[in-house]
């Protein structure tokens, strides 16, 4: 378990991460065991994303003007609050979305695996999809 800085438009806080639950490309995601932030309540519905290399391009930016502007939807995996391991940016706390109600981007991108993840969601849905999070 690892403890850090938690920051957020409502305050500074903490938080433990518990168990990774997956790694990629760009870093790690792990369970929350707690929170002590303001606005945040029950660390089971919420999940830390750490980077492999924080200080790569601009992400302490990106994810703190991402955090600033939150849209208006529960749907997507965005941003709540910035990681930082003592003054170190290291990544940023998101919502926990069902895997079984949600569906990754990739598997709706590509024709063949849309079609077996998702076949209600034709081209237009695609479309109108696109411009939802591009607004």
């Amino acid at each position: 378990m690892r403890t850090c800085l938690v920051k957020s438009p409502h305050g500074s806080g903490r938080v433990t991460l518990g168990s990774e639950l997956g790694k990629g490309g760009e870093g790690s995601v792990y369970s929350i065991e707690n929170i002590q932030a303001p606005g945040f309540n029950d660390p089971r519905q919420i999940v830390g994303k750490v980077y492999h290399s924080p200080g790569e391009g601009n992400r302490r930016a990106k994810i703190h003007a991402m955090v600033s502007r939150p849209p208006g939807t529960s749907s997507l995996a965005w941003p709540m609050a910035a990681l930082y391991d003592g003054v170190e940016f290291i990544g940023y706390i998101m919502p926990k979305l069902d895997s079984s109600k949600f569906r990754d981007w990739s598997d709706l991108s590509n024709a063949k695996s849309r079609r077996q993840a998702a076949p209600d969601f034709d081209f237009k849905y695609a479309l109108h999809a696109c411009r939802n999070l591009a607004a």
